[in-house]
């Protein structure tokens, strides 16, 4: 199932230090439950509200203008995957 994760107005990216109020995240998980751990594990405190796929329609949405938050991979994240043969 997904998933999203939004953000308050001063939550910020735990890697990026990016502020996140104008964001949200997409995840997979099995259920509620499960997307809670993902979302405490990634954001510890700094998120909002979790919303499953069917309540995050285009109205939801609207209030994140930048959108589904893609984190840029570092040049050794990039290396490190292109070494694993994963890219």
């Amino acid at each position: 199932m997904k998933f999203y994760i939004t953000f308050g107005q001063t939550h910020t990216h735990p890697e990026t230090e990016e502020v996140m109020k104008d964001y949200w995240v997409e995840i997979e998980a099995n259920n509620h439950f499960e997307a809670y751990d993902i979302a405490k594990e990634r954001f510890g405190e700094q998120y909002s509200m979790i919303y499953q796929e069917e309540g995050f329609d285009d109205v939801s949405r609207s209030y994140f203008p930048k959108g589904k938050y893609e984190r840029k991979m570092t040049l050794d994240e990039m290396f490190e995957r292109e070494v694993k043969g994963m890219i």
